[in-house]
């Protein structure tokens, strides 16, 4: 059977092929085992071979050995071949492992072995890892191709360390990973191959960006084991504003550009999940949480000048309504690329900054500005607990306000950084006011108690319908002191 383009092919029992000694992963594969789209009866793995190959996974519960496996394969170079492996049983760790050959030869070799678990069932304790805007590939490119190295990439591996560490049931990131728009990105090659410089201007430009943060050195070191989901960030390339002059290096052809490489490359769910036919959008479940993955950009034609510019779009709205409307889990969970809205004006990226005092008044207990006072009147409505988002380069978490100064159930949480990255606007008054949401003086990433201006991520633990509780953990490849500690632990009951 032949894996040409991207094929999915559904875990069958049959007689193992011949056997032998493992060869090198990394030599035969642009990307290896990328875990994604996983259900309680199923997953996604995922590869991208560098060489025409037959594959195929064994695979097992961890009570037990590997016991079954998929039918084997032929997978084309250069190509995303999926593979779902279904009919598994809800809450179950298993183990798997990929076994592969050059096309025309005898014998097999072997991945290493590495596990999963399934999505939990209702009454399950439910752990994911939650981040924001690592910008990898810019990060990388210029620690490897510029003549000054920020040492950033070295931070993103600690973060990527200490989530290995805690062993999550899978991992969202709020965007701004693969940097397809990018201001700043050193001109540098992937697997030989030029990779461009700012933002991209070809399809296999895009693919190469992708590709590099998928591979086992960066996001690969945890994807094997851990399902990977993507929301969209302004540096993801997927804005539908652009100009023949680029401006702020917003492109005609970046969107299109960027989408299609994302779908060459990236498994995002767009098949198993609800949501949109190409996975910019979608929501799943687990335990007793709800998790809805929006878009914030794809559907605003011109580039937002105001902050009345910002939408959803009709169509993703009503989406999300029904979605919120459909569910009856306990805990309701939004993760966007940043608010619907916040600061405005022509500069390239202060738009969509700030949280609960991104208001009419600056408080935190009047109306959002723009879309997101309708966004969260149905957040209220829906009873959703928990707004997820990136952007602004630094962690804080804080409740939304009514006008009497009353909580209104709705918690916004910034996701902090997954690297480190130069973050300008911090220093601006605006700013500064924006992040103190408990009217204290003090920018809420300097108060140690709700805020953090160091690299990590957040463990998000959910225990049943008892409590969802998020710590901001520290990443620190210099201070072992310091790595891997809880930063602030924030709950929600």
């Amino acid at each position: 059977m032949s894996c040409a383009g991207v094929l999915f092919l559904t875990a069958l029992l049959i007689p193992a092929p011949q056997q032998s000694s493992r060869f090198n992963v990394e030599g035969d594969f642009a990307y290896k085992e990328l875990l994604s789209n996983p259900t309680a009866e199923g997953i996604t793995l995922s590869v991208m071979p560098r060489v025409d190959l037959d594959l195929y996974v064994e695979y097992g519960l961890d009570s037990g050995g590997l016991n079954s496996r998929t039918r084997m394969l032929t997978a084309p170079p250069g190509k995303r071949c999926s593979i779902s492996i279904k009919s598994l049983e809800p809450g179950r760790r298993y183990n798997y492992r990929l076994r592969y050959r050059e096309v025309g030869a005898a014998a097999f070799g072997a991945g290493e072995q590495y596990s999963f678990r399934t999505l939990r069932e209702s009454g399950s304790t439910v752990r994911f890892a939650f981040g924001a805007d690592s910008h990898l590939y810019k990060n990388w490119a210029n620690d490897v191709c510029s003549p000054r190295p920020t040492g950033s990439t070295a931070y993103f591996r600690k973060t990527i360390q200490n989530i290995m560490s805690w062993d999550p049931d899978f991992f969202i990131t709020a965007g701004d990973e693969a940097m397809t728009h990018c201001l700043g990105c050193a001109p540098c090659t992937v697997d030989g191959l030029y990779a461009g410089a700012n933002t991209v201007q070809s399809i296999e430009q895009a693919r190469l960006r992708y590709r590099r943060i998928m591979q086992p050195d960066l996001y690969g070191a945890m994807t094997h084991s851990v399902p990977f989901f993507m929301a969209l960030g302004n540096h993801d390339g997927e804005m539908a504003w652009g100009g023949a002059n680029g401006f702020c290096e917003h492109y005609d052809a970046t969107d299109p550009l960027s989408e299609s490489a994302r779908l060459d490359v990236l498994p995002n769910p767009y098949f198993t999940y609800s949501g949109s036919s190409t996975g910019n959008y979608f929501s799943f479940e687990t335990g007793d949480v709800l998790i809805v993955v929006i878009d914030s950009h794809k559907t605003i034609s011109d580039f937002p000048m105001v902050v009345e510019d910002w939408t959803l779009g009709q169509l993703q709205l009503a989406w999300l309504d029904q979605t919120l409307a459909a569910s009856d889990k306990r805990w309701k969970v939004i993760v966007s690329p940043h608010i619907i809205g916040g600061q405005d004006g022509a500069n390239c990226y202060y738009y969509g900054r700030g949280g609960v005092r991104s208001t009419v008044d600056g408080t935190p207990r009047s109306a959002f500005l723009g879309e997101q006072d309708a966004i969260h009147k149905l957040m209220v409505r829906h009873g959703v607990q928990a707004f997820l988002y990136g952007h602004d380069h630094v962690a804080v978490a804080g409740e939304k306000q009514n006008a009497a100064g009353e909580g209104e159930g709705v918690h916004y949480i910034l996701g902090g950084q997954l690297a480190l990255n130069a973050s300008p606007w911090r220093g601006e008054p605006w700013f500064q006011n924006e992040m103190d949401w408990d009217e204290d003086g003090v920018a809420d990433y300097d108060n140690g108690y709700s805020g953090s201006r160091s690299v990590g991520f957040y463990r998000v633990t959910v225990f049943g319908k008892d409590a969802m509780v998020f710590e901001y953990i520290c990443s620190d490849p210099d201070d072992p002191a310091a790595n891997n500690t809880v930063e602030f632990t924030y709950t929600i009951m």
